[in-house]
Parts: C-alpha cells; structure tokens; sequence
C-alpha cells in the first residue's frame, strides 16, 4: 500500500499559523454578551491602535485597562444581572457584588502584567481574538 508523503511543516509555518485567531465551528454552542455603546467604542479604537501599530507593544497599558474593563462588564452582565433577575434579595445581590469586587481585584492585575509582557506578535494575536469575538 502506497503512502502519500507530505512536506515537513517549517517553523515559519508553524508561526503564521498560530498568529491567526482560532476559529469557530459555526455549529459551536456560544455565550456572548452586548458591549455598552462606549465601550464597543474604546475597544475598537485599541484594537484600531495595536492592529496598525509597528509595535503593538505601546498599546498594552490602553489594551489592558479595556479588557479589564471588557470583563467587568460581561462579570456583570451574567452574574449580576442574573442574580437581580432572580430576585434572590437584598444581601445576595450584595454578596454577589462583593464577590465580584474580588475577582476584579485580583483579575485586574493579573491581566495587566500578562499582557504587559507580550510582544508585538503576541499582543496580534490577543487582539485578533478579540475582534473576533466582537463579530
């Protein structure tokens, strides 16, 4: 039985292969939630900015407090929201935010130092997955 060989792949391959956002099964099953108007806005201005920049690199600072910030709100929207939705009362909702506030106390940070060391490349392809998800 005859095998058909294929060409080894090159890391140069490899490397523009992994620079593009992953893709998505149109079956896929998906969770999305709706950007506030502003901040649909400042997203597309960073994601803009770090796309045609020579050195993406200069972005994170902006990138990273508009991520955050991405997160906060979709936090809210499927948490939050739906704890008020349920009417769980007064001191869960509390609870909830108060849990919420940790989270983004620890995540903040957290996102900022990752995306602060990414290079060019890197930053590239975090923001291809953004703007992806933004479709």
């Amino acid at each position: 039985m005859a095998t058909a060989k294929t060409a080894p792949k090159t890391p140069a391959a490899k490397t523009a292969k992994a620079k593009k956002a992953p893709a998505r099964k149109a079956s896929a099953a998906s969770l999305r939630f709706v950007l506030s108007a502003k901040l649909h806005t400042r997203l597309s201005v960073v994601l803009d900015r770090i796309e045609g920049a020579e050195d993406a690199a200069a972005h994170h600072v902006e990138f990273s407090e508009t991520l955050v910030e991405t997160v906060d709100e979709g936090l809210d929207y499927y948490f939050i929201r739906t704890v008020k939705q349920a009417r769980a009362g007064f001191v869960v909702e509390q609870t909830a935010n108060l849990g919420l506030v940790g989270v983004q106390r620890v995540m903040a940070p957290v996102i900022k130092r990752i995306l602060g060391r990414m290079e060019h490349e890197q930053l590239l392809s975090v923001a291809a997955s953004v703007r992806e998800l933004m479709k």
